[in-house]
């Protein structure tokens, strides 16, 4: 569970459930809104916005969800004012689409995963699993460029553990989960969901 104002957000297989006033609610408050379904005993049908399992979301302190779902990052402005199935965001960031490598414009191919957004340089770490490696998108809300990867000796290689066998230093195994610290150090959760990967947390 994340909170952003006065709203309580949960993920719940594909939708996200999210309390108005959370903090006065009775126990066992339904819901005041459902994001990726219509009802709240629809889910796990691959319809809604979202169409899959939601693997991760992120509430930032300037008004923002950020939705990593189905291999795209959708983000919401907040407060969330309604629910259902089609509730729109007001991007989606698409691999091979709308995002693109810094110094050839070129788009990026990735998975996200893990979300970590950086405030203070309007930036957003993604986890992309499939390639082992984390990317840092500027400006995810306006012209989205990756500017920085890690766990990659370029923006080309995509083997695990930076194609050198094991784990070390620079590579990733399998990549879960991010998060951002007071003084903005990146951590990198380098295990995948119930184990897998070199089970480890790297900090950059």
């Amino acid at each position: 569970a994340v909170a952003g104002g006065s709203q309580l957000f949960v993920s719940y297989g594909q939708r996200i459930l999210v309390w108005n006033d959370y903090r006065n609610k009775a126990i066992f408050s339904e819901a005041d809104f459902i994001i990726g379904q219509d009802r709240g005993d629809e889910n796990f049908n691959n319809k809604g916005i979202f169409a899959g399992d939601v693997i991760n979301y992120q509430v930032t302190t300037g008004g923002y969800l950020f939705v990593s779902a189905n291999y795209k990052i959708f983000i919401f402005r907040l407060p969330v004012t309604g629910g259902g199935s089609n509730y729109q965001p007001i991007k989606i960031l698409r691999s091979s689409d709308n995002v693109y490598w810094k110094d050839d414009n070129a788009p990026v191919q990735f998975q996200p995963c893990g979300l970590a957004y950086d405030e203070t340089q309007d930036a957003l770490w993604v986890s992309d699993v499939d390639g082992y490696r984390v990317l840092r998108i500027a400006t995810p809300l306006g012209d989205a460029k990756v500017d920085i990867v890690l766990g990659q000796p370029n923006k080309t290689s995509l083997a695990p553990n930076a194609g050198q066998g094991g784990p070390n230093r620079v590579g990733f195994g399998k990549m879960w989960s991010l998060a951002l610290d007071r003084f903005r150090n990146l951590y990198v959760v380098d295990s995948g969901y119930e184990g897998g990967g070199n089970k480890r947390i790297l900090r950059f």
